[in-house]
């Protein structure tokens, strides 16, 4: 299924078509301190071009709001905030 998303990188809108390859949630069950390495789900692997993330439904950015972990092929990211008791973390692997 092909979606379309607008993001902003640097504080440019741009609009990426692609299709949904994976997408997994994540329910944060203890408190997590920022830059602790979190695993997406079902053993998922990325690259830095393929990832989306969103914490409640909220649009993430890398390097702002979470940061790679790792070398390609990647199974962790860290967020640069606590993530708290009850967030969703909604990891979504695109092809362009």
């Amino acid at each position: 299924m092909a979606v379309t998303y607008l993001t902003i990188s640097n504080g440019i809108p741009q609009a990426r078509a692609e299709q949904e390859a994976y997408q997994q949630d994540y329910t944060v069950s203890v408190s997590t301190a920022s830059g602790t390495a979190i695993t997406l789900p079902a053993s998922e692997t990325y690259n830095s071009t393929e990832l989306f993330v969103l914490v409640n439904n909220v649009p993430q950015d890398v390097v702002l709001d979470y940061t790679y972990v790792g070398t390609v092929p990647r199974t962790q990211v860290s967020f640069t905030y606590t993530l708290n008791v009850g967030d969703v973390v909604t990891f979504r692997k695109v092809l362009s």
